[in-house]
Order: C-alpha cells, then sequence, then structure tokens
C-alpha cells in the first residue's frame, strides 16, 4: 500500500494477518501505531518472514488478538 492507514483499518483490512509496517506513526503510551503502511502481510509469521522487504525501519505485528495496555505509576514504572 502507498498510503499511510490508522491501525483500526489495518486491523480491520489485515484481520488475524502478521504485517510488515514502515512509515509508522507511534504513540509510545499505546501498545499499537497510530498510523502505517502496511508493505507485506501473510496468515502466519513464517510466510511473512520469506516475503519481508529487509526495510531497516519495518516493524512486524499479528493484528489478532487482545491489545495490551501498558500502564505506568507516577514515577514512569510499568505495572
Amino acid at each position: 500500500m502507498t498510503v499511510r492507514l490508522p491501525w483500526s483499518q489495518i486491523k480491520n483490512l489485515f484481520d488475524e494477518q502478521w504485517v510488515e509496517l514502515e512509515d509508522v506513526v507511534w504513540d509510545w503510551d499505546r501498545p499499537y501505531p497510530r498510523l502505517a503502511r502496511v508493505r507485506n502481510f501473510a496468515s502466519d509469521r513464517s510466510s511473512l518472514f520469506h516475503r519481508l522487504s529487509g526495510h531497516p525501519d519495518a516493524i512486524i505485528l499479528y493484528t489478532g488478538g487482545a491489545e495490551v495496555v501498558i500502564e505506568h505509576d507516577a514515577r514512569g514504572m510499568s505495572l
């Protein structure tokens, strides 16, 4: 894809797929990116790894399953 998509749209379009993302905009207090471009995708991780672009800034994520929320205490420590 040539356009950046919001994570909610990536999850809908590539539901339960492994995705290789590039040009990622990530709010680091969230467990998923805000926007990204999907370069490659596959239904299983090993298939995706065979297609990886080798782009140094690519991120690999799975779009299925529960989302993880990371919370921090007042000192910035993960709970």
